[in-house]
């Protein structure tokens, strides 16, 4: 069981660091290292029911940070207790997200055609890399997300998705991360000379979807400064769900626009709305358009709603 620490550790902290590479952490530059922990776990492991084990463990570690939300909708939205909501998000991190589970199938599979022996930078630049694109293709997502949107946030490397999509991207994530991983490998066992390959690996993949992405996002820069502008303005009133509105904003909202008698709640939803949009569209006269939040409307957004009468008369006085 001791033997179990050491690549525990390295497999949680894996998972940790692609958790924080996405959104609300958004550390980005993880994206370049976040798998490497993971790949000395399963360098030295060469039993399957281990890789799918230490691979479910790093996938259940990055759901459950990455997917925190979800123990927030159950609870704002799905008006359940604490304890509820935190074992839905468990349950959620446990059977959810299979990427990596498949990857140790397919990485075990591939591994019985080339043993250790016959392992070269083929086997690590496109064997891997291969394996973990195909196992996010074949995943069944609840939410459809993959290790290429990590890179998405360096705008000049993403658009290598012109190319090969988001699959594109997460191919060329791997790349990096097993470079890095055959730099340290290499380090740690003083082989020096053998780091020039994935470092020249590394850094001609980096240069090359860095000038593709300067490129392509020129040309496209190139035609949208040829299209007309709309200035446009966004409305959040912030309101949040039926439920708080009902209780307790209802009154707040009364209050912060001066409403002294009683009116409908769904009407002080239209009343912030209006007033936000009045105080848009008096910072800035030349404003074209006004965008409201999907729920902004209260009810369907069709003739019968008796609220759809005193809208249009705004959005008539407004323009």
């Amino acid at each position: 069981m001791k033997n179990l620490y050491k690549p525990l550790l390295l497999v949680l902290l894996s998972g940790l660091l692609v958790a924080l590479s996405f959104e609300p952490f958004a550390i980005t530059f993880l994206v370049f290292f976040a798998y490497v922990p993971l790949f000395f776990v399963l360098e030295n492991e060469e039993r399957f029911k281990y890789l799918l084990l230490f691979c479910w463990i790093s996938m259940f570690f990055q759901t459950l940070i990455g997917f925190q939300w979800v123990q927030f909708v159950s609870m704002e939205f799905g008006e359940l207790p604490w304890i509820i909501s935190t074992l839905i998000l468990t349950g959620f991190a446990l059977l959810t997200n299979f990427s990596l589970q498949i990857f140790s199938l397919l990485l075990h599979l591939a591994r019985r055609f080339l043993p250790p022996g016959k392992r070269g930078y083929a086997y690590y630049f496109l064997i891997i890399p291969s394996c973990f694109t195909l196992s996010e293709v074949l995943d069944p997502k609840v939410f459809n997300w993959s290790a290429g949107n990590i890179i998405l946030p360096y705008i000049d490397l993403a658009q290598f998705a012109d190319i090969l999509g988001v699959p594109g991207l997460t191919f060329a994530v791997i790349v990096f991360n097993i470079s890095v991983f055959l730099i340290i490998r290499n380090i740690i066992a003083k082989r020096f000379f053998k780091t020039i390959v994935p470092a020249s690996v590394f850094i001609v993949l980096l240069s090359g979807m860095a000038v593709y992405g300067k490129y392509s996002f020129s040309s496209i820069t190139a035609v949208q400064n040829t299209c007309p502008v709309i200035k446009t303005a966004v409305i959040q009133a912030n309101i949040g769900n039926s439920l708080k509105l009902e209780v307790g904003k209802a009154v707040e909202i009364r209050g912060s626009l001066g409403i002294k008698k009683y009116i409908p709640s769904q009407m002080l939803i239209l009343k912030k709305y209006e007033a936000l949009t009045r105080e848009a569209i008096e910072q800035d006269n030349d404003i074209e358009l006004v965008v409201w939040p999907e729920t902004a409307f209260p009810g369907d957004y069709i003739e019968t709603n008796p609220y759809m009468q005193a809208h249009r008369k705004f959005v008539e006085e407004t323009g």
